[in-house]
């Protein structure tokens, strides 16, 4: 994180509570949407498996956005869930939930920016390379970024397409990448607007969006899907990659119940045959986590907090230094945990090649 970006896999009894230490006479799975396009189908022999497993029944259900699967978790519709990063942050606060694994090999949250092939931005980065190689000069940015400047220079006339807040990748790690590089969207581009991974890149291919905020790892899942649109796009920057996306469950669930998805999820790689199945999903296995693996994206969060707060005029000013004293001592104790550190995830080594679909 194929129509969606699939931040969930949930078990949940349907509308009803959970009293500790009861039985579970059924588990509905809920499909948010996700950054690596998956959809109900791909997960469906995995819940299968699931059901197999705990002997309860297991049943998926999609939520239509990734507000809509907080909710569910919340409201104790649902149960269990694979969130993205950011989701997952308002999950545990909000929503009685606990992490317990993480997905290995869900290409985390790594943010790319796509445009058309034969977009004037496009055009103008081929220019660029060509003259950085020709002159051994250094572009005005690294590599794996260039196709910033061209979208610098054209930004007035560029109709930016992004993700809903609670996206990681389509906004909270895209938003820190681009205002690391001097990007404010809504304020540097044409016009601003919102949409769901999948429909950035269509809306870019159909010329309804000059550029748009992709997941870099969701790229050859769209070119099966829809590979016409694919062959329309070309990634001109990505930023930094992310952590694995979260398994999450309520903490009220029976602790027998807990101990039995642990153990399917946490054992379920060690089967040749099961990592298999999951190659289909661009998965390696699960591995154990806490609710810690999220820090990085609160670590962001308070940043971003920190910038609104500091542009914010209506607040008087006794309240406001208070609140920005707040939110240093956050600032400063997530950064002694790491700050935007991310565990399980070796550095990216930019001086080798990127991969060839993220290759300027």
């Amino acid at each position: 994180m194929m129509t969606r970006f699939a931040a969930v896999l949930i078990a949940a009894l349907a509308f009803s509570s959970v009293v500790p230490g009861a039985e579970v006479p059924e588990l509905n799975v809920c499909v948010a949407p996700n950054e690596m396009l998956l959809t109900k189908q791909d997960l469906q022999p995995l819940a299968d498996e699931l059901s197999r497993a705990t002997g309860i029944p297991v049943r998926l259900f999609e939520a239509r956005d990734h507000a809509a699967a907080i909710e569910a978790m919340r409201s104790n519709q649902v149960q269990l869930g694979w969130f993205c990063n950011r989701a997952a942050v308002e999950v545990i606060d909000h929503g009685k939930g606990e992490i317990f694994a993480e997905i290995d090999g869900s290409n985390g949250d790594k943010t790319s920016i796509l445009v058309r092939k034969d977009s004037q931005v496009s055009k103008e980065l081929d220019q660029i390379l060509a003259k950085a190689k020709e002159t051994g000069k250094p572009t005005r940015f690294p590599v794996w970024i260039a196709g910033l400047e061209p979208l610098f220079n054209n930004a007035r006339d560029i109709r930016f397409q992004q993700c809903e807040p609670l996206s990681t990748a389509g906004f909270i790690t895209s938003h820190f990448f681009l205002a690391e590089n001097g990007i404010d969207p809504q304020v540097a581009f044409k016009s601003c607007t919102v949409g769901t991974l999948e429909a950035n890149a269509l809306a870019v291919a159909d010329g309804t969006a000059d550029a748009a905020v992709f997941k870099a790892g969701a790229l050859d899942v769209l070119a099966r899907t829809c590979p016409e649109k694919a062959a329309m796009l070309r990634v001109i920057g990505r930023g930094p990659g992310g952590g694995n996306d979260p398994l999450v469950w309520r903490s009220d669930l029976p602790d027998d119940l807990k101990q039995q998805l642990r153990t399917f999820f946490l054992d379920y790689a060690k089967s040749e045959t099961n990592r298999g199945k999951l190659t289909a999903l661009k998965w390696k296995g699960f591995l154990p986590a806490t609710n810690a693996h999220v820090n990085p994206y609160r670590y962001l969060l308070a940043l971003d907090e920190k910038a609104l707060l500091e542009k914010n005029s209506q607040i008087p000013a006794a309240d406001k230094q208070a609140k920005l004293t707040e939110l240093a001592k956050r600032i400063a104790d997530l950064k002694a945990l790491g700050g935007w550190h991310i565990p399980h995830r070796k550095p990216i080594d930019y001086s080798k090649p990127l991969e060839p679909q993220l290759t300027p």
